[in-house]
């Protein structure tokens, strides 16, 4: 649960083969690759657990941030606008609870310096200035420079709805995955402010409970409006 895209599969050969088929784009070849083999897995309903690995120590990541989500956000986009009727299928049956697993570690990610908050808030202003939000979004949810687990819940249900109901073409995709970035960059120094000063395991729930959230709000939203061909 800490660390929910690791980098770290195991498959079956077949799977292994039909994987290539889904990798198409540029941020498919990059860091979109871990959702691109999750996304096939899902969609040919091959059997999926989660392992305990125990810790995993590594280079920090977070200077790649803006690239490494831009890119996980074009490939997502792009297999949510592409299997959008599989999914539409699927948007009324029950599903149960995403299943919780302990936490392994007793570290968590912290709130970087003060420095480095304040320039990953400059970096979010400006890709805001330069990739809007579309009109679809309620500007009244990114407002300020933090965005919590509730509006951020609400933007990407609002995104994934826009992606289900709507055929889009590759450059109104990648529009749509670089607009959202500046929100994100929001959402991480909301993120940060919401587990400060509390322990692993409530951090665990934070994330567990979005997830929660993030479902029910698209269930909701999703049927608003009219599904378009």
């Amino acid at each position: 649960m800490t660390q929910p895209i690791a980098g770290d599969f195991g498959f079956t050969k077949k799977l292994a083969f039909d994987i290539p088929k889904n990798i198409v784009t540029t941020s498919d070849h990059m860091y979109g690759i871990d959702t691109v083999i999750t996304w096939k897995a899902i969609l040919k309903e091959y059997k999926i657990t989660q392992v305990k690995l125990g810790r995993k120590i590594h280079k920090p990541s977070f200077p790649k941030i803006v690239p490494m989500f831009e890119q996980v956000a074009m490939t997502t986009f792009r297999l949510a606008n592409q299997n959008r009727h599989k999914i539409v299928e699927n948007l009324n049956i029950e599903a149960k609870d995403p299943e919780r697993h302990d936490v392994i570690d007793d570290k968590f990610v912290q709130a970087p310096h003060r420095n480095k908050i304040q320039e990953i808030q400059q970096i979010a202003i400006r890709r805001l200035d330069k990739y809007k939000p579309p009109d679809f979004v309620n500007k009244g949810l990114y407002k300020k420079v933090q965005i919590f687990t509730e509006e951020w819940t609400e933007i990407l249900s609002e995104y994934l709805c826009f992606l289900i109901k709507n055929k889009l073409n590759a450059i109104q995709i990648e529009s749509l995955a670089r607009s959202i970035v500046g929100l994100y960059l929001f959402r991480v120094l909301g993120y940060f402010d919401e587990i400060s000063n509390i322990t692993t395991e409530k951090t665990g729930n934070i994330l567990f409970n979005q997830k929660l959230l993030l479902r029910k709000r698209l269930i909701t939203n999703f049927r608003k409006n009219t599904f378009k061909n």
